[in-house]
């Protein structure tokens, strides 16, 4: 393959990589509840106590402010591959640098998230936590892939 056509190539699958993330973040956004609304969805699912919810709204807070940075980075390292994509020049050491950057952040995210869910848990009673654990393996159920058209 030439050179052109794999740095069109690496181009549009960048674009299509950002595209993907863009329409993630917005699902994320206005998709399921967002985390502002968690307290009242467990409220609602789990029945908590005010002492649970006042936990759950503690363990959302702290949740916040560890991710909030990690967010934010994120959005800026979007921002530069955008630029990356507008430019005329593909440099794919930067491309590479910032797809990395992504990923680590992701990543970091994620772990977040779980230990975040690990945190609401604990605070839960062991007939709240299977009913938190029907609710996420609901969830897996309806993530997968469409059923096959007949």
């Amino acid at each position: 393959m030439n050179t052109d056509k794999r740095n069109w190539l690496v181009i549009a699958l960048v674009l299509l990589n950002l595209a993907l993330a863009g329409f993630i973040f917005f699902m994320h956004r206005h998709g399921p509840p967002r985390p502002g609304d968690m307290p009242a969805m467990w409220q609602k699912e789990l029945q908590l106590t005010d002492a649970q919810r006042d936990e759950f709204d503690s363990i959302q807070q702290e949740h916040r402010r560890l991710v909030a940075p990690m967010q934010e980075a994120q959005m800026e390292n979007r921002k530069a591959l955008l630029r990356a994509a507008a430019t005329a020049v593909y440099d794919s050491t930067q491309v590479t640098a910032l797809s990395a950057e992504s990923a680590r952040l992701h990543q970091q995210m994620d772990a977040e998230l779980v230990k975040f869910y690990q945190q609401l848990r604990t605070a839960c009673t062991p007939e709240q936590q299977q009913r938190m654990t029907d609710i996420f393996m609901k969830t897996l159920r309806n993530a997968g892939p469409p059923p096959p058209r007949k």
